[in-house]
């Protein structure tokens, strides 16, 4: 019988988040009233809510409209190429907290891999 693996815990990280809040809107480029967005879809949500690492700023206007539709929709208005939307905006977000020294090395790898 094969031993049961634990699922690692969600990267949690409020000093991340609190830093992805100063970022401007990845859809509009707005830097008034952002919020960290957390993937949702591609393989990411559920129960849990995922990785504190794999979000993206989104101004109240993206974000409410990204929650009243399906995420499929804003990830083929967003995409480019071939990428879903919310991929994208992911990976410039965990590219800025390279530029920027937000996260250490390790924990940017290893999210760009979750990816």
């Amino acid at each position: 019988m094969r031993p049961v693996r634990q699922k690692q815990k969600p990267f949690r990280s409020q000093r991340y988040m609190n830093w992805v809040k100063t970022l401007p809107c990845s859809v509009c480029g707005t830097d008034q009233g952002c919020d960290p967005h957390h993937i949702k879809g591609n393989g990411f949500g559920g129960t849990v809510k995922p990785d504190d690492r794999l979000v993206m700023p989104l101004c109240r206007e993206h974000h409410t409209d990204f929650h009243n539709h399906p995420y499929k929709r804003f990830d083929n208005r967003w995409s480019t190429n071939s990428e879903p939307g919310q991929l994208y905006f992911v990976r410039q977000t965990l590219l800025r907290a390279r530029a920027d020294s937000q996260l250490r090395e390790d924990l940017i790898t290893e999210a760009e891999n979750m990816l």
